[in-house]
């Protein structure tokens, strides 16, 4: 009969735990400039969150599934549908702990003007959209360690002046070299690369983005001339060699 009454009582407390409303969780977050939650809605298992914000960045409308096999193993995962904001589209991730995050099987939509804050200058625009398939990354203290995947540039422009210039489109190889702690990003030429640029970019564990490339000399005046701001060197070979720098985490 004893145990009986442990089993039943320890099916009620999971029940209770499954179906408890998401917003006494909510309570236990801990505050961050960094980050902040609100409008949490549905069970703790399964639910949205109205508005995620992650520094600069804004995410809404996000529908969660967490694994119960995920917290067996010790951590806290499942997955994630992000329907509007800043970021847009569907991932898998795991929390270890409150310093490590781990994603997979993302695939991730980012409109380019979200990018013009890292710009060295001011009064440049960036249209089109970055999309981001097959993500897999880790993340420690909020900083990438890790990351591979397939990103592109698609109808990509900038706009200088009021004036608009088409570049085509681009591809990202993202690659990790755990040895020398980079995430590397190799842009592979194609026909619709306007500038016929190709280059490698290399993001440190402290946050500094650099890319070193080259584009065609050919390229369009305005074009060729807002990109000499970045020149790295003379004219070679039909191509003007560039290099950027920029901290941005």
């Amino acid at each position: 009969m004893k145990k009986k009454i442990i089993i039943l009582t320890l099916l009620f407390l999971v029940l209770v735990i499954v179906f408890a409303p998401v917003r006494l969780a909510e309570n236990f977050i801990p505050e961050s400039n960094d980050l902040s939650i609100s409008g949490m809605q549905g069970s703790i298992w399964s639910g949205r969150i109205d508005l995620l914000e992650i520094k600069d960045w804004a995410l809404k409308n996000i529908d969660y599934d967490l694994s119960v096999f995920a917290l067996l193993s010790g951590t806290i995962g499942g997955s994630a549908k992000i329907n509007k904001g800043d970021i847009k589209g569907d991932l898998s991730f795991g929390i270890a702990d409150q310093n490590s995050i781990a994603i997979s099987d993302g695939n991730i939509e980012i409109s380019a003007l979200n990018f013009e804050r890292y710009l060295p200058f001011p009064g440049i625009e960036l249209n089109g959209k970055f999309l981001t398939n097959e993500l897999s990354a880790q993340l420690v203290d909020k900083k990438p360690i890790i990351m591979t995947g397939e990103t592109s540039w698609k109808g990509a422009s900038v706009s200088i002046a009021a004036k608009k210039y088409e570049l085509g489109n681009f591809q990202i190889i993202w690659d990790t070299d755990l040895e020398k702690k980079l995430i590397t990003g190799t842009i592979k030429k194609n026909q619709k690369n306007k500038l016929d640029m190709d280059g490698k970019i290399n993001i440190t564990n402290n946050g500094m983005f650099e890319f070193n490339g080259s584009i065609a000399a050919s390229s369009e005046k305005a074009i060729y001339s807002a990109f000499s701001l970045f020149a790295n060197g003379k004219v070679q070979n039909g191509r003007l060699p560039i290099q950027f720098k920029k901290k941005i985490f």
